[in-house]
This record gives C-alpha cells, sequence and structure tokens, in this order.
C-alpha cells in the first residue's frame, strides 16, 4: 500500500507517521532499542532522498555515520528487533547502490520531483484531489494526488521548478494505481501523452499509439518513460514494455497535464534531465516501498504501544536531527509544533506517552511546541531546539 514522501529540497518533508492504535501484545524490549530502531529508520529515508535528489554526493557525510553508516545500523535494529528476514535483506541492495555510486553518479539532476504530499504553486488541482493513506494519517506527509472521475486533472507548471525544461534527453517517472478498469491520460503533453487503455500502458505519439502490458487495479505500479532523443522505451515495475524509435524528439513543454479520463491515484511524479539506465529505472523507487511501509507495519503489528512510541520518538527526533545537520534540509516550526503533538499523546489515534515519562522530557518535548508557534525560527531558537534534542537523544539511549 502507498505511504508518501518528499519535495526536491525536502523543506517539507517529515517523518510524523500518525499510526491507529491497535492494543496488540508487544515483543519485550527496552525503549531503547526500539527508538534506535526508529531513528535508524528515519536517517536513511531521509538521507536517502537528500543524496537521491541529486544534489547531494553519495560520499558526503551529512553527519559523523552517514547514509552507508545509517544503512548498517538499520541492518542491525531490524536484526536485533526480530524482523523477518525478506524485510532484513530489503537492506542489502541499498548498499550495493551505495557502492556502486562510488564509481558512477547514480543519481542524474533532476527537472522536477512533484511528491504531492503538500500543495505546490507548480501544481493547479482541477477535481484531482491531495490525499493521505488514512484518517489517522492525516498529520504526515505521506500523500498521493486522487483522481476520483474521469473529468478531474491536474496541471503541473515545470518552469516553476525545471532546471532547463525542453530537453529531449530525458526521464519520466510515476507512481500509478487505477481505480477498476480504466481509460484515460497518466501524462499528457499535447504533442505525445502516457496513458491507460482498459489498464493497459498506451504511448502516443505523433507515429502512432503503442501498447504495452497492463497495471493491476488497486496496485501501485511503477511507470518510467525513458528518452535519448532518437528512441524511447517504456517500463512498468522496472520491466521494459514499450520500445520504439521515434520519428522527431519527444521534448517536454513548460507545462503537462496529469489525469484526463483516469480514475484512480498517481504519485512520485519525477522528471530526470537524462535518459537513465534500466538498472537505475528498476531500481530507484521511493524508500517508502521498499522500507518505509513494510518495517512500520511490522512495527503497528507486533510491538505494545509504549515500544511505538519509543520507535516514532526516535524517528522523529531523527528527522529533525539530519534536518538541524544538513544543507539541504531545513526545521520550520510546523515540524516542532507537530512532533510535540505526537510525542505528548496530544493527537487522536496515536501511542500515549510511556506512564513512567519523566516529567522533565515532558516539558522539554511541551517547549517543542512553544518555539513551534514562531512563524520563524532565529538562530537563538534552533539553539534551544538542539538542546532539547539532546536531551531526548539522551533520554532515548540513542548516544
Amino acid at each position: 500500500m502507498k505511504n508518501k514522501s518528499s519535495d526536491l529540497f525536502l523543506v517539507g518533508f517529515s517523518l510524523l507517521l500518525v499510526v491507529s492504535l491497535v492494543s496488540l501484545p508487544g515483543l519485550q524490549a527496552t525503549g531503547s532499542e526500539r527508538a534506535e530502531l526508529g531513528f535508524s529508520l528515519g536517517e536513511v529515508l531521509l538521507r536517502w532522498r537528500l543524496v537521491s535528489s541529486g544534489f547531494v554526493s553519495p560520499e558526503s557525510q551529512m553527519g559523523e555515520a552517514g547514509l552507508s553508516g545509517a544503512l548498517n545500523q538499520l541492518k542491525s535494529s531490524l536484526s536485533s528487533s526480530g524482523f523477518p528476514e525478506g524485510i532484513v535483506k530489503r537492506v542489502k541492495p541499498l548498499e550495493g547502490k551505495l557502492v556502486e555510486a562510488k564509481n558512477r553518479f547514480l543519481w542524474p539532476i533532476q527537472l522536477g520531483y512533484w511528491g504531492f504530499s503538500q500543495s505546490s504553486s507548480s501544481v493547479t488541482l482541477s477535481g484531482a484531489k491531495i490525499e493521505s493513506i488514512s484518517e489517522e494519517a492525516r498529520f504526515q506527509s505521506y500523500r498521493y494526488l486522487e483522481f476520483p472521475d474521469g473529468e478531474a486533472v491536474a496541471a503541473v507548471d515545470i518552469t516553476k521548478k525545471s532546471l532547463d525544461a525542453g530537453s529531449e534527453n530525458f526521464t519520466l517517472e510515476l507512481w500509478v494505481n487505477p481505480s477498476g478498469i480504466v481509460s484515460g491520460a497518466l501524462v499528457d503533453l499535447s504533442s505525445w501523452s502516457l496513458a491507460l487503455e482498459d489498464n493497459g500502458l498506451v504511448l502516443a505519439l505523433p507515429q502512432g499509439h503503442i501498447s504495452g502490458t497492463d497495471l493491476t487495479e488497486g496496485s501501485w505500479s511503477h511507470v518510467a518513460l525513458v528518452t535519448d532523443g532518437q528512441d524511447v522505451t517504456v517500463y512498468q515495475n522496472g520491466l521494459k514494455t514499450v520500445s520504439s524509435g521515434l520519428s522527431e524528439p519527444l521534448g517536454i513543454p513548460g507545462k503537462l497535464q496529469l489525469g484526463g479520463g483516469f480514475r484512480g491515484k498517481l504519485d512520485e511524479f519525477r522528471l530526470r534531465a537524462k535518459a537513465i539506465s534500466p538498472e537505475g529505472v528498476s531500481f530507484d523507487r521511493p524508500l517508502d516501498y521498499l522500507l518505509g511501509f513494510p518495517v512500520i507495519g511490522w512495527v503497528n503489528e507486533n510491538f505494545g504501544p509504549d515500544e511505538r512510541w519509543n520507535f516514532y520518538a526516535g524517528l522523529l527526533v531523527s528527522s529533525l536531527s539530519v534536518k538541524g545537520s544538513s544543507e539541504m534540509a531545513t526545521i520550520k516550526p510546523e515540524n516542532l509544533k507537530d512532533a510535540s503533538d505526537f510525542l505528548l499523546g496530544r493527537i487522536e489515534n496515536v501511542p500515549a506517552p510511556p506512564e513512567d515519562l519523566p516529567t522533565s522530557v515532558q516539558d522539554e518535548v511541551a517547549q517543542l511546541g512553544e518555539l513551534g508557534k514562531n512563524e520563524e525560527l532565529s538562530e537563538e531558537d534552533r539553539g534551544k531546539v538542539n538542546e532539547i534534542l539532546g536531551e531526548l537523544v539522551s533520554y532515548l539511549g540513542l548516544n
């Protein structure tokens, strides 16, 4: 199931995962182990997004441990927490990706990225809506774009994010979840389009239509179009489904349209300024699908309330800590307010803080909420935030 992720510069990105409570007897473990698991997951998710944005080198440490260290810690935390081997193994391809990145740059600069986690001046909605996966998740930023009927569309102004619209060499990617058997446009650029016809992928080119494989209704599929100006190839979940020579380059205009006859959900729309390799297409997917959802789903089913609170506390502290130490991400006041409300149990359907949570820690968390009421954070405010994060790191045993 789709859960979602992030803006190109990650300013609005937040790992505030609001989950519904299920009273289950959790596994017995110390809070610090659960907090460490949440912290390492948060580090990997956010650091990976910063690197995969194309603006941060994989070699950049961005903190003492860096992305490589965060991956190692996550694998260790998953193993020690009793996660199924199938989930633990999901870290391995990420480690391989970093090894490969030492010899060549795998993340090409993006023309634009739209995660639909929040409103954007570059997207105009006409019937389409930004939705979260559940009512309980309304405070978090993993969201998607929903097209409730065949009339709904979303216009995207590429020029507000693009480095160089009009490139003949580019890669277009998005995630698609059709509601039933659907015929309609996924991406329409006037002179050409990528669409569904009874759930079958169709590439409509000036020289004619080319049909590919079907997408499964009610399930998320990764769709990518890659062109070097002479040929075009469409992939579904990393597998080639359509390939054709071009009579003329496709090109990207300043604006395009998502939807138009399509019913269902779209997400993670991305344009890259080069024709990426098949390996890149088959791998570069949002980590929400690869690690985020599987880990969080298992946590919600197997951890008790106090363990879940410690897990999410570690994840939130990780998010704020990485943002505070990065030049590419910024802590915003609303991040602090949401984190405070979450950790103090002030949001409906979230784990309540442990009964033995020290008053001093509660007071520190409450101060985060007060700082979150400011329109902007001053240098003094940021210094106080760092002090509070240090206290939380110590309390959660993350030193």
